[in-house]
């Protein structure tokens, strides 16, 4: 059985495959840009939140599995978006959780900064350095639907913590502030989930992490500091 971990990637394989999938991230990017994280899109409602939350799902999720997508296409367009589809099925459904979560606790900038301190304690848990090895290692042979369930299932695991605290960090923030620190942690994501990042890597992004929301706590928090929800307008003051 071949390891997605130790199988190398086909530069034929990746072509085949790769092009219109990187057209949907690119859209969706784009699509970003025009409905931006601010409390007005934000309170719009649940079906506001869904879709947002699938926007930046597909920018920033899809090219963290490239790797494995390619791998489990095998140069096959058709099991490449079955793998897609399982994949992005599994994160959609986390639109659920995200949109309770956001709305149920009273976001405040003190909190939001434990959010990203338990988000760094995260990182160091045996749960998440498991999350992060079972994303490297599909074997190439199973079916393309199931693996990106698989793969999807794992990201999650990995990632839901950082993809709900960076939502509700880059709420309100100018357009170009967020879809920057969108890409910030697009490449995070991505760099975690490679094969060359070892054990000892994903432990001190972990600690860097919680210094860095430590130190800010300690300073005041973020300067916002506000509550919101993207459930119900906001109440004209």
């Amino acid at each position: 059985m071949v390891s997605v971990a130790a199988a190398p990637v086909g530069v034929n394989d990746a072509r085949r495959v790769l092009p219109l999938v990187l057209v949907v991230v690119a859209l969706s990017w784009c699509a970003l840009a025009l409905m931006p994280m601010s409390h007005d899109q934000m309170s719009h409602g649940q079906l506001g939140f869904v879709a947002m939350w699938t926007l930046m799902v597909m920018a920033m999720m899809i090219p963290t599995a490239l790797r494995p997508l390619v791998r489990i296409a095998g140069g096959s367009a058709l099991r490449a978006w079955a793998f897609l589809g399982g994949y992005l099925m599994i994160w959609a459904a986390m639109a659920v959780p995200a949109t309770v979560l956001v709305n149920v606790i009273p976001w405040s900038g003190p909190l939001i900064t434990l959010g990203w301190i338990a988000v760094g304690l995260y990182q160091l848990t045996p749960w998440a350095q498991r999350a992060l090895r079972r994303c490297r290692s599909l074997r190439a042979a199973d079916p393309a639907f199931a693996s990106g369930t698989k793969e999807g299932v794992a990201c999650v695991t990995a990632c839901f913590p950082l993809m709900l605290i960076g939502v509700v960090t880059l709420t309100g923030l100018h357009t170009a502030v967020s879809l920057l620190a969108m890409l910030a942690l697009a490449v995070f994501m991505t760099w975690e989930k490679s094969p060359r990042v070892g054990a000892g890597a994903l432990r001190a992004s972990g600690i860097a992490i919680v210094l860095g929301a430590s130190l800010l706590l300690a300073l005041g928090g973020p300067a916002t500091g506000h509550q919101h929800s993207v459930s119900h307008p906001a109440q004209p003051g």
